[in-house]
């Protein structure tokens, strides 16, 4: 008591590590080894399963609950696992198979090896995620067959008059972002893909940079927690605001996406 974590040594004399430290019913929200420690903190700790049996009867702790096991693998496990990652590169990047099959192959690889088992491959299908896709598929396709692409497209092409092909660029990137920032990445790329389709037959050009740009635009979702998995992901555990996005990741967005333009104008033409 009275000492920070990083002085405490905490680690080394508990064998656990402080994943979070809540204080009169609130998260501190600061570093870990910055916190000094006052009787009554609650601890989120990440031990093995000798600290119960050595800890619980110490005036030390007042044990509140246990969480869920993480399952802990042999080393030999993860070291595979990095190589069948590495194997799913080495076969696309050198056209032995496509993507979807070398990752097929591998996941296959890892569990005969029980680095997975099928249960675990089960659930971490997000059912939800491909849902969603499906749907804007069919959304995507309304926007081909009703004619509203080649209306955005024809918005688009004004560009094109006065800034030339990197204004073309710069539509179709702004309304890509603008979209995924509010729904999934993939919904997004698939609604947008008609309308750089269309802008591109209009320009009779090649489509590569246009997906290319829809692709990019579609993945640089910086702005809200809801633009992309990853920003969910840590927006509960990281004790982020909805604001904190918005202060630090609306300008990296800008940022982002004009260096991308930039770039894929000076790849492409």
């Amino acid at each position: 008591m009275g000492r920070n974590v990083r002085d405490s040594n905490f680690r080394s004399n508990y064998g656990a590590v402080i994943i979070a430290i809540h204080r009169n019913g609130e998260r501190i929200l600061k570093k870990i080894g910055d916190v000094v420690l006052r009787p009554g903190d609650t601890l989120l700790l990440l031990a093995d399963n000798s600290f119960f049996r050595q800890w619980y009867h110490s005036a030390d702790f007042y044990l509140i609950s246990s969480t869920e096991p993480i399952s802990s693998k042999p080393l030999w496990q993860a070291r595979f696992s990095l190589a069948m990652i590495l194997t799913i590169v080495a076969l696309t990047v050198l056209n032995v198979l496509p993507l979807i099959a070398a990752a097929g192959f591998a996941a296959f690889l890892l569990m005969v090896t029980r680095c997975i088992t099928p249960q675990e491959v089960k659930n971490q299908i997000d059912w939800r995620v491909l849902i969603v896709i499906a749907c804007a598929f069919g959304i995507s396709s309304a926007v081909t067959k009703s004619g509203l692409a080649e209306l955005l497209s024809h918005a688009i092409l004004t560009c094109n008059q006065y800034w030339g092909i990197i204004g073309v660029l710069a539509g179709i990137y702004l309304i890509t972002n603008i979209y995924t920032t509010f729904i999934s990445n993939n919904a997004a790329a698939a609604i947008l893909f008609p309308v750089a389709l269309a802008t591109a037959r209009h320009l009779n050009t090649d489509i590569m940079p246009f997906a290319v740009t829809v692709a990019i635009a579609a993945s640089f979702a910086f702005a809200t927690p809801i633009g992309y998995q990853t920003n969910m992901m840590v927006y509960g555990p990281g004790g982020y605001r909805f604001m904190d996005f918005i202060r630090i990741g609306l300008p990296l967005q800008v940022i982002a996406g004009v260096l991308a333009i930039v770039l894929l104008y000076a790849v492409y033409y």
